[in-house]
């Protein structure tokens, strides 16, 4: 027994000799690497292996529960994992090198305190102390994003500001709030006794590590988050003052590959867009000669009630009317969801939400093909130049089969909001002015400009452009001098009605409703400005005669009709009737199509516009353009809506609104008769085949049974 203790002890010294040893550095960093590509090359392709042959029953629930897909597909989608996870696996393999530095340093104990520890510690030590942690918190933060979001497939909290380059700019702002905090902590450190001082500052800055690290994570409530980083702190901080001298060395050690880091995310994160769109424009195939383009512009939020194509009493869209006359107007397209999400996938795949199943925190998967695969497939250019931060970030799957993809601008607010730290308390800040504005917001003209300067890099193949306006979307804030066109007392935005959005109406002024809805209706003009803008270019530059064009928008906007505010809530008509024009080349103008139509056959009409074969469903909406009297006969299905993956539904045809909500009630309302659908008729027994007609279109459509 002994013996082989002996022989254990040997194989330790072996293993783990002195830190200050070059040896161990070199066998440690060997065993990390070598560890590494078994994993890779190795040991994971056979547990794949294994579990797809079946000898790992197990772990074949993994695979997606079913063997349909090549093997080949699973070692690809593991090996496409690896860039990522070997970030991680080496941020953890540094995290532990620094913390074997930090074990084996010698303990202070105030007996064997120097006289000029008794000093306090100088502005520059604390100063360098608080950057370095700062540095540590930013890296930490961003590459827990990392994981959530492209390891393990979840939207990170905060979704708003994540993306790629928030691995580089939340250290740089997080750095930024702790060297305010070194100084602050600098000079109180010159009024208290060093062994103090020291406890004192690294409690503190330690304090805002773990608080952020942990709510970051979104996991516990505001108190339970607190205590725990409190007494987390406390505990560090007394470490950190028994072993002052650890933290000199380990600091000096890991700030430059710290900074390195930060530098080389900063490189490839501008690198690899540039490089993964050369690739995918290499590999595109011959375009069909005489091919037109594509551009569908989405009116983000925008109702067909307050624009005045569609009756509004304020001119809210001059551009937009003025345009219309050269192409198709639809007076009755119907969303197929009220907000941004579903109805955005949808669109861009031609299915219905409830086979794709997106949802608040769950994106388009990759199941379907989409819009922009297909037309990349035929040759196309895609670009996609988006305004909504929120859905339109690439996290959320709409990004797919885009070769240029436009989200997340880079600037200073940007930055800012990338850090958990400068995004919450900035908001928390500014909402003491009452201020709610978002932190970072893309304008029209911002969209318009990166999209010209996309579309001048290679004019002669076809494209297909996605662009996304945000400007009707609350907060409604459009800059002078529209902010007063229709609102006198100048811009007014939700968060001062009751403090936060989709409220009931009832907690609403009436007089500050119509303020509201005044400031989006300005908000719309100022984007309708913007619109005519493109479209005069776009008709100067010859482009508009060889270019198939949308405009809609994805859903509409409340204000009381049905007592709720804003979208996403409800299926009523303010939030689902949504405009619609269509330009073709040398096709109808002056056209007006009163039947009801869904945006899910936007995909299926355009593909036909194109003259490509149908490669996604849904109805084309062509054939019933040519003539009146194949306009009245046109066999248009109902336009069905959906809430997210929730089980409320909308069918609209063109005189009536069915709803059915998941508890099984249902209402009818006569679209034609009343537009502000106050009356429901689904109790009527004159209306009973209406209903009946709509159950089995829903039973048919979406395997949903009539209620009980």
């Amino acid at each position: 027994m002994g013996s082989s203790w002996k022989r254990l002890g040997g194989l330790r010294r072996l293993l783990l000799p002195p830190l200050d040893a070059k040896a161990f550095w070199l066998r440690y960093w060997a065993g990390v690497l070598v560890l590494w590509a078994a994993a890779v090359f190795a040991a994971v392709p056979l547990i794949i292996l294994g579990a797809y042959s079946g000898w790992i029953p197990f772990l074949g629930r993994f695979l997606s529960g079913r063997y349909d897909s090549e093997l080949s597909e699973y070692m690809t989608l593991w090996f496409d994992r690896v860039p990522t996870l070997t970030v991680v696996y080496v941020s953890t393999a540094i995290i532990f090198a620094l913390f074997l530095l930090i074990r084996r340093q010698p303990r202070i104990h105030p007996t064997e305190a120097s006289p000029e520890e008794d000093e306090p510690p100088g502005w520059l030590g604390t100063l360098l102390v608080a950057l370095w942690l700062g540095v540590v918190t930013g890296v930490g933060e961003a590459y827990y994003l990392t994981v959530r979001a492209f390891v393990l497939d979840l939207v990170p909290p905060g979704f708003r500001a994540v993306s790629p380059d928030s691995l580089w700019m939340a250290p740089i702002a997080t750095t930024l709030v702790f060297a305010v905090l070194g100084i602050l902590l600098a000079a109180l450190g010159r009024v208290v006794p060093r062994r103090i001082a020291l406890r004192l500052i690294a409690t503190v800055l330690l304090l805002v590590t773990f608080d952020t690290w942990i709510r970051v994570t979104d996991r516990f409530g505001f108190w339970a988050t607190t205590l725990l980083a409190l007494g987390l702190a406390v505990q560090a901080g007394r470490f950190v003052a028994e072993h002052p001298r650890s933290f000199v060395p380990l600091m000096r050690r890991s700030a430059a590959p710290l900074c390195v880091l930060v530098v080389a995310t900063f490189a490839v994160t501008t690198m690899l867009p540039i490089q993964r769109e050369r690739g995918m424009l290499a590999e595109l195939p011959d375009a069909p000669s005489g091919a037109p383009n594509l551009l569908i512009v989405i009116l983000d939020t925008q109702r067909a009630a307050s624009t005045s194509l569609y009756g509004s009493e304020r001119p809210t869209t001059p551009e937009l009317d003025r345009w219309a006359e050269r192409g198709v107007v639809f007076d009755l397209a119907i969303s197929p969801a009220s907000w941004t999400l579903p109805s955005h996938a949808t669109l861009f795949t031609g299915r219905h939400n409830f086979e794709l199943g997106t949802d608040y925190f769950v994106p388009l998967d990759d199941r379907y093909p989409t819009l922009a695969e297909v037309l990349g497939a035929h040759g196309y250019r895609t670009g996609g130049f988006v305004a909504n931060l929120d859905f339109g970030n690439p996290d959320f799957g709409l990004a797919r089969g885009f070769a240029h993809y436009e989200a997340q601008p880079r600037s200073w607010t940007m930055a800012l909001a990338s850090s958990w730290l400068t995004r919450q308390w900035g908001y928390r800040l500014r909402a003491l002015w009452d201020d709610h504005r978002y932190a970072v917001r893309r304008r029209s003209p911002s969209i318009s400009r990166a999209f010209w300067s996309w579309l001048d890099e290679d004019p002669e193949r076809p494209f297909f452009a996605f662009l996304n306006y945000f400007d009707a979307h609350d907060p409604y804030l459009p800059p002078a001098p529209f902010d007063t066109l229709f609102a006198p007392r100048g811009a007014q935005y939700w968060a001062q009605g009751s403090g936060g959005a989709h409220d009931e109406a009832s907690s609403y002024a009436p007089e500050v409703i119509e303020e509201l809805r005044a400031t989006y209706e300005s908000a719309i003009a100022y984007q309708d400005r913007h619109i005519g803008e493109l479209m005069d270019r776009l008709d100067a530059r010859g482009i508009l005669n060889e270019t198939v064009v949308v405009v809609t928008s994805d859903h509409g906007e409340e204000f009381g009709e049905h007592g709720r505010m804003l979208h996403g809530d409800d299926l009523y008509m303010p939030q689902i009737h949504v405009p619609l024009v269509l330009w073709l080349p040398d096709g109808p103008s002056g056209v007006r199509i009163a039947a009801a139509v869904g945006l899910r056959d936007i995909a299926a009409t355009v593909l036909d516009a194109l003259g490509l074969e149908a490669a996604l469903p849904g109805t084309s909406l062509l054939p019933g353009l040519a003539e009146p009297a194949a306009q009245a006969s046109f066999d248009w299905p109902p336009a069905l809506s959906q809430m997210g993956v929730h089980v409320d539904w909308s069918l609209v045809e063109s005189r009536y609104h069915y709803l059915r909500d998941r508890h099984g009630a249902e209402e009818l309302y006569d679209i034609v008769a009343d537009p502000g659908e106050t009356t429901d008729l689904s109790s009527r027994p004159d209306h009973a085949d209406v209903i009946a007609r709509f159950r089995e279109h829903l039973r048919r459509e979406a395997g949903v049974e009539p209620p009980g």
